[in-house]
């Protein structure tokens, strides 16, 4: 589950982070003639993020980027296993680290760090059979989004 804060404005916002182990491969000269930065994981990260800005990331860094969107986790096992570059996920690195640790436990996940480069909005949706129809902050409070 995704943890969710309140912040500047917006009703609830999800973590958007970047997890590299090779960010200084970004500030190579001459990266450009090299094989793309591999990117794997979070589609929310991909969509938000990538899927607009990554011709301006690739221009601003010299660098190609291969991304694929897949999951948060898959990103993070593809990044420890050397088939990824930067992993994207879309919650805290503790939080997505327990799917991975159930996956694969011996993954050499230790020097992993995360890296907050966005938050985006998340939405709750209910079915129109739900006889809930809103929701104050003082009942999100009250709920697994509780604040910190």
């Amino acid at each position: 589950m995704t943890r969710c804060s309140r912040s500047r404005g917006s009703l609830l916002t999800r973590r958007a982070v970047f997890v590299p182990l090779a960010l200084a491969a970004l500030a190579r000269p001459g990266r450009a003639a090299a094989p793309p930065l591999r990117l794997q994981g979070s589609t929310t990260f991909n969509s938000e993020l990538m899927a607009e800005h990554k011709g301006a990331i690739e221009a601003a860094a010299g660098v190609r980027l291969g991304v694929v969107p897949n999951k948060s986790s898959l990103g993070l096992i593809a990044l420890c296993d050397d088939e990824a570059d930067l992993a994207m996920i879309s919650t805290r690195l503790a939080n997505e680290m327990e799917v991975v640790r159930q996956a694969r436990p011996s993954l050499p996940t230790g020097r992993l760090q995360e890296f907050e480069v966005a938050r985006t909005r998340a939405a709750l949706i209910v079915h129109p059979g739900n006889p809930l129809t809103s929701v104050s902050a003082a009942g999100l409070r009250g709920s697994c989004w509780a604040q910190p």
